[in-house]
């Protein structure tokens, strides 16, 4: 069985290049002899004359970082049976595969998979809410989905590729999961399959809207409430943020429409009406 990894890198110092490293090694290492594994970097630094061991591809695009438009570039060039898409972020665990590919065999109708982290506090949450559980199926980023390392086959990979590169960093994972569900792939969180996010802390300065240069009137109308708050720590956020609505629909009718099919998708088995609830508006 052949596994590709790809992972997402912008190597400007000697810390960064031995986080990803690090990432690439604890992979190989813990990787199981009955997989074919192979390993693909994308370097966002252009200028970057670091090497990477272990690393079946490194690729170096001549063109401004971008979350989806990286990834879609490394999966054009790799053939495999599943593609696990990671942060450079990111240690294996012992263990973590094997764990992860018992509860693969055991449901093959779930094309998608997220390892769990042991440090992050949503996870452990559900962990505990389900303490008698090997599994739990959801779509939802940074609790069911870890946006930092997706395991999706090459059946679910044909039908959602390429990944929307309006999305350059902010949103992706939600747009994946959306895009999971227009297509009736299911996602599962294995709990007993561990990675470790590393998730590294960055200084961030709180972003007005003045400094934004945007006054309160001149956004969409959907985010001039003051539960949008929190998306003016980052301007990025905002504008993923309304590509994001403008594609699958304002979030309180969005949320509706993802109870009534998880009720129906994952509890009930019934995937008609998936396609008809998360149908994409025109790009």
């Amino acid at each position: 069985m052949k596994i590709s990894c790809v992972f997402l890198t912008n190597t400007v110092n000697d810390d960064i290049h031995t986080m990803t490293q690090e990432a690439v090694n604890s992979l190989k290492e813990t990787c199981s002899a009955e997989f074919e594994l192979s390993i693909v970097v994308v370097e966002s630094n252009q200028n970057s004359e670091y090497f990477y061991e272990g690393v079946t591809k490194l690729l170096c695009p001549q063109s401004p970082f971008n979350f989806n438009k990286f990834l879609n570039l490394a999966i054009k060039v790799i053939d495999a049976d599943w593609y696990l898409l990671c942060n450079n972020d990111v240690l294996f665990n012992k263990g973590w595969m094997e764990n992860l590919f018992g509860l693969v065999r055991a449901n093959p109708s779930i094309h998608s998979w997220s390892p769990s982290c042991e440090s992050c506090n949503s996870q452990n949450y559900l962990k505990d809410k389900y303490p008698n559980k090997s599994l739990l199926m959801g779509y939802t980023p940074r609790q069911a989905l870890s946006g930092w390392c997706i395991l999706v086959n090459s059946a679910a990979m044909k039908k959602i590729y390429p990944l929307d590169e309006r999305f350059d960093f902010y949103f992706a994972d939600n747009d994946y999961a959306m895009t999971l569900r227009a297509h009736s792939i299911k996602h599962a969180l294995a709990f007993d399959s561990h990675v470790t996010h590393l998730e590294h802390k960055k200084v961030s300065k709180k972003v007005t809207l003045a400094s934004h240069n945007l006054s309160r009137d001149k956004l969409p109308w959907y985010l001039r409430s003051k539960q949008h708050t929190w998306l003016f720590e980052n301007p990025k956020m905002i504008d993923g943020y309304t590509v994001f609505s403008q594609k699958w629909g304002l979030w309180y009718i969005l949320k509706l429409k993802c109870l009534i099919n998880d009720f129906l998708f994952l509890k009930l088995n019934i995937d008609v009406f998936s396609k008809i609830f998360f149908r994409p508006k025109a790009n």
